[in-house]
């Protein structure tokens, strides 16, 4: 074999590896999945609704991963193309595990749920997806505390509704995230 022909024969290889990692939309599927989860669980954040927030996410979280995994084994029957290292299916037991047996969590349920999708992306080497995990846990938990809707009161903004404006600023993030990730996997280079 020719040197030029090795050379266009792993330039096409690699054409054909990253077709299929976009055709299993590693970062797109778990971040709309989790904004639409957010914008969802947002209004049960007004101060009334407080516990519902709470206890929703300890609900939301796990069946997300599941969600994901079934969509990834959906997809795997049709195409052939799966979710890649790990199981959502398994994090998503994890993540409820947790929160049911750690009290100190069920103040940040947020944490627990970024802190699996934080692993799914490790165990995958997807930076995108990590990223916007950490980004998402760590926001989450700050919200979870209270700290950025009291910033945006003592700013004047906000008031009693500070909480769920935080949280549906947080879902429309990872939808943001997730219709980019959705483009730049149904289009690679």
């Amino acid at each position: 074999m020719d040197g030029l022909d090795a050379r266009a024969l792993l330039s096409d290889s690699e054409r054909l590896r990253r077709r299929a990692r976009a055709d299993r939309h590693p970062s797109s599927v778990p971040l709309l999945v989790f904004a639409y989860l957010t914008l969802f669980g947002a209004p049960l954040a007004v101060a009334r609704l407080w516990p519902l927030g709470q206890v929703y996410w300890v609900v939301a979280g796990p069946a997300g991963f599941l969600f994901v995994a079934w969509w990834y084994r959906r997809q795997q029957a049709r195409s052939g193309v799966g979710q890649g290292r790990g199981s959502y299916a398994a994090a998503g037991v994890a993540v409820l595990a947790v929160l049911l047996f750690v009290p100190v969590l069920w103040h940040s349920p947020l944490a627990a749920v970024a802190a699996g999708l934080l692993a799914m992306a490790a165990l995958q080497r997807n930076a995108y997806l990590a990223t916007f995990a950490a980004v998402f846990g760590v926001l989450g938990a700050l919200e979870d505390f209270l700290v950025l809707s009291n910033r945006l009161a003592d700013a004047g903004l906000g008031g009693e509704h500070g909480q769920p404006v935080v949280y549906g600023a947080l879902g429309l993030l990872l939808l943001v995230g997730g219709l980019v990730a959705r483009h730049r996997e149904d289009n690679p280079r």
